[in-house]
């Protein structure tokens, strides 16, 4: 219920980053990813962990891998959905499975959706795109 104006999507991506991290913290981010997000870990010293997107399933986040990379300086995962650069988009499953990882390390989540208006279902709902914050009353959601 709570909207914050940016001057584009890479506004609200720092704006959101720098709300929850300090310098030292790292958040996840999907690889490949939006370059971008480098560029706001490098300019804040925000550390950059990227979680593997698989091509063998669609380039749907690989929650196992994910997983491993947390530690107690995670203070944010990241995704992309639809994906840039790959188009993808995430299934309501992989959305979920990345919620309960969300929730279980009590972690928020910075959902890059700025092409979630794109997404053009033509394949009986398997490509339907899901907002994350629609799937959760639990985990905070800073949906851009």
């Amino acid at each position: 219920n709570d909207v914050i104006l940016g001057i584009g999507a890479s506004d609200a991506i720092n704006m959101s980053l720098c709300s929850l991290l300090n310098p030292g913290d790292n958040f996840l981010a999907p690889r490949p990813g939006y370059s971008f997000y480098d560029t706001v870990a490098s300019r804040y010293n925000f550390e950059i962990k990227k979680y593997n997107l698989d091509p063998e399933n669609e380039w749907q986040v690989d929650v196992k891998h994910m997983k491993s990379l947390i530690d107690k300086r995670t203070k944010a995962i990241l995704i992309n959905n639809p994906s840039n650069p790959c188009g993808s988009v995430l299934t309501e499953e992989n959305l979920l499975d990345v919620l309960k990882i969300a929730e279980n390390y009590s972690i928020p989540i910075v959902s890059d959706e700025i092409y979630g208006g794109m997404v053009y279902d033509d394949n009986n709902g398997k490509d339907r795109f899901y907002s994350v914050a629609s799937l959760t009353k639990k985990v905070p959601i800073l949906t851009l």
